[in-house]
């Protein structure tokens, strides 16, 4: 019922407790959230971090976007750097010509590039984090349960607290 409250509250949003609804004003209720990820990013080498720092220290967004990384360990090309990041983006790669044309493509030609908008996104996001100097990886998406699963089980709990079992 509260959950995105509680999650926006433990995200670091500014909110007065007097504004919680009653059940939510003790604190003890209010926890923050512990998201656990399998692998942190990491920085390439001492290079990569002064090279992320300049790309950092750019003002201007054209400068920002005219900015390419030069490529670095295993990742030399744009069929490594995409076999890296995994989530199938490496089916995109006969779409970029080179490293140049893939670190300058905008977002707005991107689409007719890529038609996967989760995929155009995630590519975005690597690109953005490569050039801020961290190294690529594979994030695997988490797999949700279905929703029949869990309305299955709310059923077969509640025959069973009619049984006087559970």
């Amino acid at each position: 019922m509260f959950g995105g409250l509680i999650s926006r509250l433990a995200i670091g949003a500014t909110t007065r407790i007097s504004s919680l609804p009653t059940q939510l004003r003790n604190p003890a209720l209010i926890r923050p959230i512990q998201v656990s990820t399998t692998k942190k990013l990491t920085y390439a080498s001492t290079e990569a971090l002064k090279q992320g720092s300049q790309y950092k220290d750019l003002v201007s967004t054209k400068e920002r976007n005219a900015f390419i990384p030069p490529p670095r360990g295993e990742w030399t090309d744009v069929k490594s750097f995409l076999a890296a990041i995994g989530r199938n983006a490496e089916s995109a790669v006969d779409k970029f010509k080179d490293w140049n044309h893939f670190f300058t493509v905008s977002p707005t030609e991107l689409p007719t590039l890529v038609s996967d908008v989760p995929l155009r996104k995630y590519i975005l996001s690597w690109r953005e984090w490569y050039k801020q100097g961290y190294n690529p990886y594979a994030i695997a998406v988490p797999v949700r349960r279905k929703k029949y699963l869990k309305i299955r089980a709310k059923v077969q709990l509640a025959r069973l607290k009619k049984q006087g079992l559970a």
